[in-house]
C-alpha cells in the first residue's frame, strides 16, 4: 500500500511544477465550484505562466551558472565542502522516504487551516517536498527516528506557514498585485523579519537613508542607461568579463540575461492572470463560510522574482558572494550552487526596502554569510545522506548548501531532544 502511494507521490512530484500546479489549480478551481471551462482556463494559464516563467528564470540561472563557476575556479581556492546549491535536491531525493513530507505536510497545513492558526493555504506541492522534507530526512538519517523526524518536518512547517502569514501584509503593501498571495518559500521568507529591522536601521543613517535605488530611481538619475535591459546587459556582460570569457561569450551573456529580465514580469503576467480567478473566489468562498478570516494562496517566491530590482541585486551579489566566500574565516564552504539563484534568496526581503538594490545587496551579503556558517556546520549532515541514498559526490569530500538557517540547526537540535529523552 505504502509503495504504491509512494510510486504516486514520486510520479506526481516529478511531472514538473506547470503540469503538477495546473492539475492542483483545477482540482481547486473545480472545489470552489467555479465553472468546470473557467476552472480548466485559469488553471492552464497559471501553468503556462508558470512554464514561460522557469523557462526565463532557467535562462537567467543557467547564463549565471557558468560563469558563477569560472569565477571560483580563477580564485584557485579549494575548500572541504561544497556548496550544491539547487543540486542538493538530488541528494536528499536519493532517499525516497522524503515522500512523506508531502502527506504530512498537506495533512498538518489543513489541520491549522481548520483550527484558525494560520491564514496560509500551501498549494506548492514541490516546495512541501524540500522545505518540509529536508528537515525530515536529515534527522531520519542521523537519529533513525521516524518521530523525531516528523516532528522536525511539522515544526519547519509551522515556521514556514508563520512567516508566510506575518509578511504578506508587508509584501502586499510594497507590491500590490500579490495581494491574497503568501509565500512560505522558507530560504528566502526565513529572512523577512531582519529585514524589517535592518531596514529601520538604514532609515536611522543620515543620508543613506536618501538613496533611492529602485528601478524609477535609477532611472530618473540615468535615463536610457538606467533601463532594466540595459542595465542586465552592462551587469552580465561584467559578470563575464571577470569570468574570464571571451568578446563573443561576453556579449551573448548580457544580451541573454537582458532578454530574461525584459520576459520574467511578461511571464508573471500570464500567470497572475490565470491565479486572480483562483484568488477571487477563494476569497467569495472564505467571506461566504468565515466573515473574519483571511486566507492566502501559498506559492513559490520565484513569482516575486520579475522585477528589475530583485534581478540586478540578484546579478551584483555573484561576484560579492565568491569574494565573501574567500575571505570569511573558518568558512569551509566553497560557494558555487546558490551564486545561480541569489536573486531568489533576497526576493522575499526586497519588498521590506521598498526593492532599494543598494540594501538588498548589503541585505543578500549578511544572509549569504551566515548561510556559509551554517553550510559548513551542516556539511557531515547532508553528506551522511548523499551516503546513505549512495548518491555520487563526484570527488567532493563533502556536500552542503548555503541555504534555509532551520535546516541546517535540525540536526543538532533534535540530537539533543534524543539524547534527553533517550531516543
Amino acid at each position: 500500500m505504502w509503495d504504491t502511494i509512494r510510486s504516486f507521490l514520486s510520479w506526481f512530484a516529478f511531472l514538473g511544477a506547470p503540469m503538477m500546479m495546473s492539475i492542483i489549480f483545477v482540482i481547486v478551481n473545480l472545489a470552489l465550484r467555479m465553472k468546470p471551462g473557467k476552472a480548466i482556463r485559469s488553471a492552464l494559464l497559471y501553468g503556462v505562466g508558470l512554464f514561460g516563467l522557469l523557462t526565463f528564470t532557467g535562462i537567467f540561472a543557467n547564463t549565471i551558472a557558468p560563469l558563477s563557476q569560472a569565477l571560483v575556479e580563477r580564485t584557485g581556492v579549494q575548500m572541504t565542502a561544497i556548496d550544491y546549491g539547487i543540486g542538493i535536491v538530488g541528494v536528499l531525493l536519493s532517499n525516497p522516504s522524503i515522500m512523506l513530507a508531502i502527506p504530512i505536510g498537506i495533512a498538518f497545513n489543513v489541520l491549522l487551516l481548520m483550527l484558525g492558526w494560520t491564514k496560509t493555504m500551501d498549494l506548492d506541492i514541490f516546495n512541501i517536498l524540500i522545505f518540509w522534507g529536508t528537515p525530515f530526512i536529515l534527522v531520519l538519517v542521523d537519529t533513525g527516528s521516524i518521530i523525531l523526524a516528523t516532528i522536525a518536518c511539522i515544526l519547519t512547517g509551522a515556521i514556514a506557514l508563520k512567516l508566510a502569514d506575518w509578511s504578506a501584509p508587508y509584501i502586499h503593501k510594497a507590491l500590490p498585485q500579490y495581494k491574497g498571495l503568501s509565500f512560505p518559500h522558507l530560504s528566502s521568507v526565513f529572512w523577512a523579519p531582519f529585514a524589517l529591522y535592518i531596514n529601520k536601521f538604514f532609515d536611522a543613517i543620515p543620508g543613506f537613508k536618501d538613496w533611492d535605488l529602485d528601478a524609477e530611481g535609477i532611472r530618473k538619475r540615468l535615463g536610457v542607461i538606467g533601463d532594466p535591459i540595459i542595465i542586465a546587459l552592462v551587469l552580465g556582460a561584467l559578470l563575464a568579463f571577470l569570468a574570464g570569457k571571451d568578446l563573443k561569450d561576453i556579449l551573448v551573456t548580457g544580451l541573454s540575461l537582458g532578454a530574461a529580465i525584459h520576459f520574467i514580469p511578461t511571464m508573471i503576467g500570464v500567470l497572475m492572470e490565470g491565479l486572480n480567478a483562483t484568488s477571487t473566489v477563494l476569497g467569495n468562498w472564505v467571506k461566504a463560510r468565515y466573515p473574519k478570516r483571511e486566507i492566502y494562496i501559498g506559492l513559490d517566491a520565484v513569482l516575486t522574482v520579475g522585477h528589475p530590482e530583485t534581478l540586478a541585486a540578484g546579478l551584483l551579489l555573484v561576484p560579492l558572494w565568491v569574494l565573501l566566500g574567500i575571505i570569511l574565516p573558518g568558512n569551509t564552504t566553497l560557494p558555487f550552487g546558490k551564486l545561480a539563484t541569489a536573486y531568489i534568496t533576497i526576493s522575499l526581503v526586497m519588498p521590506f526596502f521598498k526593492m532599494n538594490v543598494l540594501r538588498g545587496v548589503i541585505m543578500g551579503l549578511v544572509i549569504f554569510a551566515v548561510n556559509l556558517y551554517l553550510a559548513s556546520m551542516a556539511a557531515p549532515y547532508y553528506t551522511a545522506v548523499a551516503q546513505a541514498g549512495g548518491f555520487s559526490m563526484m570527488g567532493a569530500s563533502q556536500v552542503t548548501i548555503a541555504s534555509c538557517p532551520p535546516w541546517a540547526l535540525a540536526v543538532p537540535f533534535f540530537r539533543f531532544i534524543a539524547s534527553i529523552f533517550g531516543i
